[in-house]
């Protein structure tokens, strides 16, 4: 049931031997007020990173980048499906350098995947519907940071560590411009906004 609250997370299992590494999906029943794990699927050990997207979630290893659809079938049980994302569609070195944050929203009326490297570089993560592909290209780079976020009226605010933070621009061709200005300035709107604001009318 689609009313319960879905949720899925990475968990090791440290009665067996080696200590697999699981995706569990969970489903909140609030009729029952308790949380039921309603599917597991075994991952790579070296998995550390999730996104949700849609009715899945892009897994990062060590060793590959997958896409987990998750699938509801005839008899209400959820079945967990993998994409493997090749590496000749993307431009992402998973073996050298991890992820630490990522942002999803919607922009152009579509769904926008942001994740951060360790490194600095932000990617974008593309869909292609008609033969359920996924494809990754670079968005920008930014200073290693924490977290960032898109805001509403169309900027980009990353956070670090020591506090050190920075403010970008995102113009009509998604890219990225760093502000000089300071934040309390800061009174007009990015050119990203108008799409922005149209792509979260619709949702």
């Amino acid at each position: 049931d689609y009313n319960n609250p879905l949720f899925a997370c990475l968990e090791s299992d440290f009665e067996e031997e080696n200590g697999s590494k699981f995706l569990n999906l969970y489903e909140m029943d609030l009729g029952l007020n308790c949380i039921v794990l309603k599917n597991r699927k075994k991952v790579s050990n070296d998995s550390y990173f999730m996104i949700p997207f849609k009715k899945g979630v892009f897994l990062f290893s060590q060793t590959q980048l997958e896409f987990l659809n998750l699938i509801e079938n005839s008899n209400s049980n959820m079945i967990i499906t993998s994409t493997i994302i090749s590496v000749e569609n993307m431009i992402f070195d998973y073996k050298q350098y991890i992820v630490t944050s990522s942002y999803s929203t919607k922009y152009d009326k579509k769904d926008l995947v942001i994740f951060h490297s360790e490194n600095g570089k932000l990617y974008k993560i593309n869909e292609n519907t008609e033969k359920t592909e996924f494809f990754i290209e670079k968005f920008g780079e930014i200073s290693p940071s924490l977290s960032f976020c898109i805001m509403k009226n169309g900027f980009l605010f990353s956070s670090s560590l020591s506090g050190f933070n920075e403010f970008y621009n995102i113009d009509y061709d998604m890219n990225l411009i760093q502000m000089n200005e300071k934040f309390e300035n800061l009174n007009f709107i990015s050119d990203f906004h108008n799409k922005f604001k149209d792509s979260e009318e619709q949702v």
